[in-house]
């Protein structure tokens, strides 16, 4: 039986199944101090993150992933020469502590890409340094969220069925957010397998298992 296809990827697959070609040639024009990627959570921070470190390791260039997790201390890397650092969830970092990790990769000659929901440009500005904001929406329409789900299940070589009907409520009950599609999706294939034809009461049994077991989610539905 196929895996399931909305399961979790490794970071270099999910970066090819997302399509990021766009945004990885934006991000390697930019040459402000500090590129800022914004947007709620689960709407693909991380994944910008990781297919720019794929990119910039593909062309020869010194790259580090650091994901910063809310309640633990702490501790950034000492910058290394000409090294893009990308911080992930920056929010928890405190401000004096950001700034002068930012001035010290400024200083060896990289820069900075961070990912954060809190809009900190103004600050950054005000302490001297150069910052390029991006911001990620939610996917916009139902046929955008189709196309996620047909990548994701062409990948894996398996077979969902989303009337057009569902498809639109998925897209609502999930708000266009990339990783509510995927874990509601995750969930109806647990309880479906593939094949099977997807109705709104499977998603509403989807919902309401996310809503018991991941609390970090059901803030979100």
């Amino acid at each position: 039986m196929p895996r399931n296809p909305f399961e979790n990827l490794p970071p270099a697959e999910a970066a090819d199944l997302a399509h990021l070609e766009d945004w990885v040639r934006h991000a390697l024009a930019c040459d402000a101090d500090v590129l800022l990627v914004l947007g709620e959570r689960g709407v693909g921070k991380s994944t910008h993150l990781l297919a720019l470190r794929r990119a910039l390791e593909q062309r020869g260039r010194a790259a580090q992933y650091v994901k910063v997790r809310y309640g633990d201390s702490v501790v950034l890397p000492a910058p290394q020469t000409k090294t893009t650092y990308l911080l992930d969830e920056a929010d928890p970092v405190a401000r004096e502590q950001l700034v002068g990790f930012l001035w010290a990769v400024r200083d060896s000659g990289g820069r900075a890409v961070l990912a954060a929901h809190r809009d900190l440009s103004r600050f950054l500005r005000r302490r001297g340094l150069t910052v390029e904001r991006y911001r990620l929406a939610p996917l916009s329409t139902p046929e955008a969220t189709g196309a996620l789900v047909r990548a994701r299940v062409q990948a894996t070589g398996g077979e969902l069925r989303l009337p057009p009907a569902v498809l639109a409520r998925l897209h609502g009950i999930a708000r266009g957010n990339p990783r509510l599609v995927l874990e509601i999706l995750y969930e109806v294939w647990e309880d479906l397998g593939p094949g099977a034809e997807v109705s709104d009461r499977d998603l509403e049994a989807a919902v309401a298992q996310l809503r018991q077991s991941c609390p970090e989610l059901a803030a979100l539905l």
